[in-house]
């Protein structure tokens, strides 16, 4: 347990490092990394790196959030996801985020995918959001959750799901 309690200091040091803002939102970032860094309270890895998946990744959002993660030390970008029958999936991550190639393609299947990451980042549509927070609460990976639009009822499903 102690390994995991100084990963977990190393990250949220690693926070100080990071940009301050998602689309002008101060303070967001820091939000982020700190709700990722607490997987390892739940989880002992091998890896000294958050390997972070992004849904939506082809997105605006999901292309800046790649960047991020990329760009922040302790952390990994390790998959990305869009919605089946996108024409960007087995895209590389770093070519769509215009830094080059990382190597690590999009999917368009999160069970696969969740099993290998501690984290996923979360811009996608309502319907999509909550079926990967049930998901996420199975594979007990972290669900950071940027979509806007989900109504209370979705809400409530997302608390169920976290629970």
């Amino acid at each position: 347990m102690m390994v995991a309690r100084e990963k977990t200091q190393s990250h949220l040091n690693a926070v100080r490092n990071m940009p301050s803002k998602i689309n002008g939102n101060p303070g967001s970032m820091m939000a982020l990394f700190m709700a990722l860094s607490r997987c390892y309270d739940r989880r002992s890895l091998g890896n000294t790196n958050m390997k972070i998946a992004i849904a939506g990744a082809a997105g605006r959002m999901g292309r800046v959030l790649t960047r991020i993660v990329h760009e922040t030390p302790g952390a990994e970008v390790a998959g990305g996801l869009e919605s089946k029958g996108s024409p960007n999936v087995g895209a590389d991550m770093g070519e769509l985020a215009g830094i080059g190639k990382l190597g690590v393609t999009v999917s368009d299947d999160p069970l696969e995918l969740f099993t290998k990451i501690d984290g996923v980042i979360d811009f996608t549509v309502p319907a999509a959001t909550l079926a990967m927070a049930e998901l996420s609460a199975q594979a007990r990976i972290v669900h950071v959750i940027g979509t806007t639009g989900i109504n209370a009822e979705g809400e409530a499903q997302i608390r169920a799901a976290a629970r």
